[in-house]
């Protein structure tokens, strides 16, 4: 075959072979070079791919597809014997000796699970969550037995909460822990130790859990909707600068599917406007900016131990801080406003019992235990993931800031592009793809928060407080809030795998790679 020097992403050279019409001679025979050099060959007896250090057959009868469109832009797709799907989108130049069709459009495929065909994964992935074994059990009964059940009365030592605290304080390189109900209240909490109050403003990203805002209401401070950098989803620095009043009094970065937000700049401008950063580290487990963990990185911080996270009791939380003071507030407003050191009646502070019980925190030692594998695989199968999305037009991988220097998260956000997938929209892909086998969503949240009827209907009881607040003084209407970014990424762009499905083996990453190159491989079979 004639061979030509070949680029990048480009098609080398095509040749078509005259067609004999017998039973036994294939009705399309195609052979071209690919950009590494090897030689691939099609026809309807299967695919032969050799290079100058492999050589496989695909035979007949699997799932493979062969396209060329308009403007030379072809699509080769097989599914190999290895469940392997080796796909080439490249620009077709015809060999000056034999002509071909550009027009003509041929197409052998397996047909989309969405529209009746075979789902790619007939199996569950990743890992069932949450994993637990006989150490839980252990040490559920050995709390059961020992007749303490809540932390009152015990010594440090003997604690289950205490441990706890000190042990994850550690971990995240933070000085104090307190420990809480859930991570709700631990936001809450965490408010009223910075001494937010009635009047004033708190900053919150559009894209996050609604108790990120709905903690500030209830401590009766006002929630500022601000919008999300279009790169990492996380709350913009700009955004967090131009909405800066004389009435701002913190700012929550919510480290978005654990992706750590730019610290940086964050404190920058908090240290500029003498604002609290309360970090809202409830996907962020683990994960690092410049070598510091997430959790230590602000005034204060808050963790989630709810059950979909990635360390879990079921339901829980801490508050996280270096500051001795902070963390002495937050120790009274956890425990109905006593005191440490003083005597146990006594009551200094207007607050609630929010106290961790040492059950919950018997389960957290045990899931802490293997915290840190859990995220080294998930690291280790989000890189195989992104790599191979790399090579899939239309889909992408966030791209990853160089401080992030340890990932771990609550989903893995990714991105659509519509336009590649010829308009088809966002949504369309999502239901295929779950057709295919793949638990895939917009991430944990949904629309932009203030969208909620809560919002919109400004739902703040009869007397409108914090919203109507005398001591407030302004006039919001979040009905007019808009954060052009957030739509867009929830309408149009964002996508999310759950973070148990990274805790399976490099093969499940391969399944959704296939599952997502069969959708990707035929738009007009994706519009039916």
């Amino acid at each position: 075959m004639e061979t030509r020097t070949p680029r990048k992403g480009m098609l080398a050279a095509l040749r078509r072979k005259p067609v004999d019409r017998s039973p036994a001679t294939p009705v399309l025979h195609l052979m071209f070079s690919t950009p590494h050099g090897g030689c691939t060959q099609w026809n309807e007896t299967g695919l032969i791919v050799s290079t100058s250090d492999q050589r496989a057959r695909y035979a007949s009868g699997e799932s493979r597809n062969f396209s060329a469109w308009r403007g030379g832009i072809a699509i080769l797709t097989a599914k190999t014997q290895r469940t392997q799907w080796l796909r080439f989108r490249l620009r077709l130049r015809p060999s000056p000796f034999t002509p071909f069709n550009f027009n003509e459009r041929r197409t052998v495929m397996a047909k989309l699970a969405i529209n009746g065909g075979e789902p790619m994964v007939k199996r569950a992935l990743g890992k069932s969550w949450p994993i637990f074994d006989e150490k839980e059990e252990k040490a559920l009964f050995e709390v059961l037995r020992s007749g303490h059940w809540w932390r009152g009365g015990l010594e440090p030592s003997e604690s289950k909460v205490s441990q706890f605290e000190d042990r994850f304080a550690f971990y995240s390189q933070a000085k104090h822990g307190i420990a809480i109900t859930n991570g709700t209240q631990a936001l809450e909490c965490a408010l009223k130790a910075a001494g937010v109050e009635a009047g004033d403003e708190v900053i919150v990203p559009a894209l996050t859990f609604v108790a990120t805002a709905t903690s500030v209401a209830l401590v009766n401070a006002i929630p500022i909707f601000v919008d999300v950098d279009p790169e990492t989803y996380n709350i913009s620095p700009q955004a967090i600068e131009d909405a800066i009043t004389e009435r701002t009094r913190a700012i929550i970065p919510v480290h978005n599917g654990g992706y750590p937000c730019d610290m940086d700049a964050i404190s920058r401008i908090a240290k500029k406007h003498n604002l609290i950063v309360l970090e809202d580290c409830a996907h962020a487990h683990g994960s690092e900016w410049k070598g510091k963990r997430c959790g230590s990185l602000g005034d204060l911080s808050t963790f989630s131990f709810q059950q979909g996270k990635a360390l879990t009791c079921g339901e829980g939380g801490i508050v996280l801080t270096s500051d001795a003071e902070l963390a002495e507030k937050a120790y009274s407003f956890m425990h109905i406003g006593r005191v440490p050191g003083r005597p146990f009646y006594e009551f200094h502070r207007v607050a609630s019992n929010l106290r961790m019980t040492e059950f919950q925190a018997a389960v957290l030692l045990c899931q802490f235990e293997r915290l840190d594998e859990q995220i080294e695989t998930r690291e280790r199968n989000t890189r195989h993931l992104s790599e191979g999305l790399q090579e899939i037009e239309g889909i992408e991988p966030l791209v990853r800031d160089e401080r992030v220097t340890r990932w771990s998260f609550y989903y893995w956000n990714f991105k659509y592009r519509e336009e590649a997938f010829d308009g088809i929209p966002r949504d369309r892909f999502i239901e295929a793809l779950k057709a295919e086998g793949v638990p895939i969503g917009v991430g944990a949240h949904g629309e932009p928060i203030y969208r909620n009827p809560l919002f919109q209907n400004m739902n703040f009881g009869r007397t409108g407080c914090p919203i109507k607040c005398p001591l407030y003084g302004k006039k919001i209407d979040y009905r007019e809030t808009f954060c052009p970014e957030a739509e867009r990424i929830y309408e149009k762009e964002a996508l999310s795998l759950p973070h148990a499905l990274f805790l399976g083996g490099k093969e499940d990453m391969d399944l959704i790679l296939e599952a997502i190159r069969k959708v990707r491989a035929d738009t007009d079979e994706l519009r039916k």
